[in-house]
């Protein structure tokens, strides 16, 4: 065999996955604003995050994750025990969605994963809650009384999934609390992360000044 020869048992060179390209450089970008509003994030839409973790302030072995928020009215799931058109209607009416780069140090980027995930099997356990039920009933030919266990399920099944909402996946990620074509509010973000955006915003402020 050959000196120059690839040794078959030999490990992979590149056993992980390339992480996704940084954020632009800062001199890209337009002035913005970045600033906290008690413990809440404002910053302008385009503005970059800083190479900082949103979720813990690390700075170092950070990814980026490219996140697509989609926003739209919460109170639409109070709507389907009325039926699922309504709220689905209402949903679409105020649907949006905010593209955006996050920083995360790579075990609070597996715990957001984590999250999201055990937002998606709520949803589905929230969908079968109010799907499930009528047709179960209607099979069985229930009595009109037995009925009134659909809403109480639907219920019951709804706060279930505010709490783990609220208590689990939103520690674990950050959230939009609020978006115009202005400002966008972000909820969940670490009081370093904070700082650094709002120290980035005066910097590009001062790199504009002195152009």
């Amino acid at each position: 065999m050959g000196s120059h020869e690839a040794n078959p048992y030999a490990p992979p060179l590149h056993d992980a996955v390339p992480d996704p390209p940084a954020a632009p450089p800062l001199a890209s970008y337009p002035p913005f604003v970045a600033f906290s509003r008690g413990k809440d994030f404002v910053m302008s839409p385009y503005a970059p995050l800083p190479d900082v973790c949103v979720k813990c302030g690390a700075r170092h072995d950070l990814v980026r994750r490219q996140t697509t928020f989609k926003l739209f009215a919460s109170w639409a799931f109070l709507l389907l025990p009325f039926g699922c058109v309504l709220a689905l209607v209402v949903i679409a009416l105020t649907f949006r969605t905010f593209p955006l780069s996050i920083p995360l140090c790579r075990p609070c980027r597996t715990r957001w994963s984590h999250g999201v995930l055990l937002r998606w099997i709520w949803i589905a356990i929230l969908v079968a809650a109010v799907v499930a039920p009528p047709v179960g009933l209607a099979l069985v030919e229930a009595e009109e009384l037995t009925w009134l266990l659909w809403p109480a399920i639907a219920f019951v099944a709804f706060i279930a999934f505010l709490v783990v909402e609220l208590g689990v996946v939103r520690a674990r990620a950050i959230s939009v609390l609020d978006l115009d074509d202005q400002l966008v509010t972000l909820g969940g973000v670490h009081a370093d992360a904070r700082l650094a955006a709002w120290e980035q915003a005066n910097l590009r402020a001062q790199m504009m000044n002195g152009a």
